[in-house]
Parts: C-alpha cells; structure tokens; sequence
C-alpha cells in the first residue's frame, strides 16, 4: 500500500480528485485519502485518490 496522508503531494503515486482549505503550513499535502493505491516494487499498480489541502483565502472586503 502506498502511504500518502500527511506528506507532500506525489503526482508519481497519487491523483488529487479533491481540495480542502487548511491552515498554511499543510498547502500542498494530503489531507485525506478516498482510495488506496498499491505499490510492487518501485511499479505503481494502482495510484492512491486524496484530497490535497490548499491554502485559506483571505477574506473579501466588501466594494463599495
């Protein structure tokens, strides 16, 4: 099994199929996983589907 939750985003092993804010220290890693992938060596059989954190944005001032 491929271990990805809480580490940097591996397109190599991993498809980001979803986003969540976070705080920004963890942009960029994996926040959760929504299917696992496997691994047989060094060859991806199958990549891990996560959900990949991304930084808040700031809140809008009102235009007036």
């Amino acid at each position: 099994a491929i271990e990805t939750v809480g580490k940097p985003l591996n397109p190599m092993e991993a498809e980001a199929v979803d986003q969540q804010e976070v705080e920004d220290g963890q942009a960029g890693q994996v926040v959760a996983e929504i299917q696992k992938g496997y691994k047989f060596g060094d060859r991806v059989l199958r990549p891990s589907r996560v959900r990949v954190g991304v930084a808040k944005k700031a809140p809008e001032e009102n235009k007036a």
